[in-house]
């Protein structure tokens, strides 16, 4: 088991509760399946993609995410997969594969009550949500269990620091998460080593501390943003949503008061907090600090989505699996469980309010492989397709076979998208010239191209009406591909 609280569960599992943990994983296999073929990839997604699309080699793969704003090991991971398939859905296949690791460690390895373990594994996050998205987070969420794991058996063991270093290599909250860690279980026992007389433990400890040090100053290095970025730290936008949000992600779809929902969420977090320090202070410590940290990132620029807010149910819902020595209180014991139950039943409720309205709802998750689809259909042999915004742009090229297209933005050919300050935002008297030096120029417009559609464009088709990538395809009237 890989949880402090094993001493309140007196004799250990039943076999009713192996039973039922693996029928969970059986149950929620399906269901993640099933989630991940339905869902249709949108732009974010489709970017790392593109980038591990058209770069040559590892290396490459390392420069072409240097705007990114994380670290490149998901990128690194996709880029054996695009050198044989030209399918983006095959990314689909890697996320089934980690989230079924992370999900038979968190029913099989946990020793928290059934009914929390079944109530989180169906929770938003664990199902449409970091499960159901070819992205990154399902691989911060492996490698966090997998860290927990090997912490448990030795914190200061060569698979306990492999693990936190590339939990640190995900992206930002792999890093708050992965210093947690540190901070909680390897610091004190490492200084402690260093301390005694000199020996081969002593220089294992040093070397340790140096390498984690180390990784997380080069992937927090990574991570900020640099002087040609796009997008830089952002602006205080305020504590209430971001917090309501982790903890109740259904609020912001409810016509109530935000900062209502937010003292709720601080006294969960509370009563969590508390209970830890009563039983399990290894996990109060990784706890506090990684909230701490996670709140006040949410808090600045661009941290608006589910899967920022994310960050601190994880933490929150894992910080009771660090092992502990001391003795478990029943009282403890019992805030811990009814701040969980609390979290899983939130996440529940997200399934069909909040973030599940958007990501299990009739309207198309994206409309990149739609506009795809049409322009293969309407640029037969061919044709130059131009786009206002290369960010969406990155998703029709993922789903063209890494097709290079004329970014207006950039005023350049491209695949995956360059957030860069160099970026403009086009007008339609540009976009009309830039057409105009092309033989067969096919115009898709996004978000970038804004007011009345000029008399010189006509309306090819309207890939429209999805929550993400809507967009419209033009002609020139001098130039038309498809006679009106």
């Amino acid at each position: 088991m890989i949880l402090g609280l094993q001493r309140v569960l007196v004799g250990g599992e039943s076999k009713q509760t192996r039973q039922l943990a693996i029928a969970t994983f059986g149950l929620h296999q399906l269901l993640a399946l099933y989630l991940l073929v339905q869902h249709e990839l949108w732009r974010d997604e489709l970017q790392a993609w593109s980038i591990a699309k058209a770069s040559t080699s590892p290396l490459d793969v390392i420069r072409n995410t240097q705007f990114e704003g994380r670290p490149p090991l998901w990128q690194l991971l996709l880029w054996p997969l695009t050198r044989l398939f030209d399918n983006p859905n095959t990314m689909k296949f890697v996320v089934f594969a980690i989230g079924s690791a992370a999900m038979w460690l968190w029913v099989r390895n946990t020793a928290l009550p059934s009914l929390i373990r079944v109530l989180v594994s169906f929770g938003f996050l664990f199902t449409g949500g970091y499960f159901g998205h070819s992205r990154e987070y399902i691989l911060m969420l492996l490698l966090l269990l997998l860290a927990i794991t090997a912490i448990n058996k030795n914190p200061l063991s060569n698979s306990s620091t492999l693990a936190i270093c590339l939990l640190s290599t995900v992206n930002l909250f792999g890093l708050v998460m992965a210093a947690a860690l540190t901070l909680a279980t390897v610091l004190l026992p490492s200084i402690r080593r260093i301390k005694t007389p000199i020996s081969t433990s002593t220089f294992a400890a040093i070397a340790r501390v140096a390498v984690l040090t180390t990784a997380f100053a080069i992937n927090a290095f990574w991570i900020y943003p640099k002087q040609e970025s796009q997008f830089g730290v952002g602006t205080y936008i305020g504590w209430q949503k971001p917090i309501a949000n982790a903890i109740f992600p259904f609020a912001e779809s409810l016509e109530s008061n935000q900062t209502m929902w937010a003292i709720f969420a601080v006294i969960t977090l509370l009563l969590l907090a508390y209970g830890l320090l009563r039983t399990n202070r290894i996990g109060f410590a990784y706890l506090l600090s990684a909230c701490a940290v996670l709140s006040l990132n949410a808090s600045f620029g661009y941290a608006f989505y589910w899967w920022h807010w994310g960050a601190v149910a994880i933490v929150a819902v894992t910080s009771p699996l660090l092992k502990t020595e001391i003795s478990t209180p029943r009282f403890g014991y019992r805030l811990i469980v009814f701040s969980l139950f609390v979290i899983a039943c939130s996440g529940l409720i997200a399934n069909w309010k909040g973030p599940g309205e958007l990501v299990y709802g009739k309207t198309p998750y994206s409309m990149s492989q739609t506009t795809a689809d049409q322009l293969k259909e309407i640029c037969q042999p061919d044709c130059t397709i131009i786009v206002d915004w290369d960010a969406t742009g990155a998703a029709i090229s993922a789903h063209l076979g890494g097709k290079s297209l004329y970014y207006l933005n950039r005023q350049e050919f491209g695949t995956f998208a360059l957030f860069v300050r160099t970026n403009v935002s086009p007008t339609w008297e540009q976009a009309i010239s830039t057409m105009q030096q092309f033989d067969r120029p096919i115009l898709v417009t996004t978000d970038l191209l804004t007011g009345v559609l000029p008399n010189d464009l006509e309306m090819v088709s309207a890939p429209w009406g999805g929550v993400w990538d809507n967009a419209l395809i033009l002609q020139l009237a001098t130039k038309p591909i498809r006679p009106q």
